[in-house]
């Protein structure tokens, strides 16, 4: 018997192939009746299998199923298999990113350059690129734990289930020994304010109060409590009780002691597969070769890279 974890896999695996949807996919997942008899299926099985024509899929296509088929480790765990994707999208989401650049998408403040006494094209390029990919990827990496926490252990939280404090909820729901877990996931110890606590502090009222059972957490993915901001620390009420820091927060999500070291091993071995994959380039290289790229874009619109060509891109921003 295929799972339900099982089959959204395998659909979200063929519905990348071009013009296959849910339906397509749900038909060849119906030919087997469990998950690594997947394994097997040869492309004579699938036109012979769905009781009609070849012409369901395209000869296209039949080789995209079998590719997409033959490049799953089936000898994984459900768990692993999951984790990869969310590497594999997260990684390949920021490469994107780092492609899409163009010097004008650069809101360039002159007065900042100014201040900063950035003189060069050089200087001002650097400082810009890095600001875009940071706050791209931390962004992008927010959404990607929340979804790890569900592949290892968590679920998403039914809308209707949750509460709201100016505009924020709970992320992941965890069940364990007859309780409900509702968990609010922050990255490290130093990305809540004061107001953010006071909303958690809130929100975890509220839904303590709808049931005896329910218990509201904040949930760090790494760091340590002693190295909670004064905000956090001095703000959550009852510490101990509402948070999960670090390790303890992986640990209990999966229910298991020591798996914060697992899963560490296996993001870095899903990033491996992942780099691989693309010919063995690192995030690093890829913005090396964006920033050789910005450098000679800015010298053909501005006649250089010295310091009048920073004074025509301050005036052009005035």
């Amino acid at each position: 018997m295929i799972t339900d974890r099982e089959y959204d896999y395998l659909e979200n695996q063929f519905k990348k192939i071009n013009g296959i949807g849910k339906a397509g996919a749900s038909k060849i997942i119906s030919l087997v009746s469990n998950f690594k008899e997947i394994e097997t299926i040869k492309e004579d099985d699938i036109i012979n299998g769905i009781g009609t024509n070849r012409s369901y899929f395209s000869k296209k296509q039949l080789n995209e199923i079998m590719r997409t088929i033959n490049e799953i480790d089936f000898s994984k765990d459900i768990m692993i298999l999951e984790i990869e994707e969310i590497i594999a999208t997260f990684v390949g989401n920021a490469f994107e990113k780092i492609m899409e650049l163009d010097l004008s998408i650069f809101d360039i403040n002159p007065f900042l350059i100014r201040a900063l006494k950035f003189d060069e094209a050089s200087e001002v390029i650097l400082f810009y690129l890095y600001q875009r990919i940071t706050r791209s990827i931390v962004t992008s990496w927010g959404m990607a734990v929340e979804k790890i926490a569900e592949a290892t252990g968590a679920t998403s939280v039914p809308r209707k289930e949750n509460v709201v404090d100016n505009g924020k909820k709970f992320d992941i729901k965890k069940i364990f020994n007859g309780k409900k877990y509702y968990i609010q996931v922050k990255s490290g110890p130093n990305t809540m304010n004061i107001g953010m606590v006071e909303s958690l502090n809130t929100m975890i009222k509220k839904i303590e109060e709808r049931d005896k059972n329910n218990i509201g957490l904040l949930g760090m993915t790494f760091g340590r409590k002693e190295q909670l901001s004064s905000q956090i620390s001095g703000t959550l009420k009852d510490l101990e009780k509402h948070s999960l820091i670090g390790s303890e927060f992986w640990d209990f999500i999966a229910e298991k002691k020591g798996f914060t070291e697992e899963l560490l091993q296996i993001i870095d071995d899903a990033a491996l597969i992942y780099q691989e994959k693309i010919g063995g380039e690192k995030l690093s290289d890829a913005i090396e070769e964006k920033y050789e790229l910005l450098l000679e874009q800015w010298n053909e619109e501005y006649d250089g890279t010295g310091f009048e060509s920073v004074k025509k891109v301050e005036q052009l921003n005035l």
